[in-house]
């Protein structure tokens, strides 16, 4: 997976690639797609690339995984829409994750005796 990022990349000269990868439960990225590339400085991050529960990740060629401004705007919106996003280094050895993937909460679950006396109360 690794070599995968390294060589989209290296065909892109160097420049900011966005992917779009697959990451298990653990936070481990397991897989990635190129979906666009860009230049020096930045890349289209545009909403549509990545489905919910996927991670949107993009290279900074600068070798910092700082988050710039634009980055953290791009981070809210794709987790309003249950996408993480993160930054990786041109080597694929370290990654910076902005936001993790939204996962859904487990649902509650319902006492019987709690839902029948609701509706016990209100009567037919």
């Amino acid at each position: 997976m690794a070599t995968s990022i390294r060589t989209a990349i290296h065909m892109a000269g160097g420049r900011e690639v966005c992917f779009v990868g697959v990451m298990d439960e653990a936070g481990v990225l397991q897989s990635v797609r190129p979906v666009a590339r860009g230049d020096a400085r930045s890349v289209l991050a545009l909403p549509g690339f990545a489905r919910r529960g996927e991670v949107l990740v993009h290279n900074h060629p600068s070798g910092l995984l700082e988050p710039s401004d634009a980055d953290l705007e791009v981070a809210a919106r794709l987790h309003d829409d249950g996408v993480g996003f993160a930054i990786v280094d041109n080597e694929a050895t370290r990654l910076y994750v902005v936001v993790e993937v939204p996962r859904a909460a487990p649902d509650a679950p319902h006492e019987p005796l709690a839902v029948a006396d609701v509706h016990e109360a209100q009567g037919p």
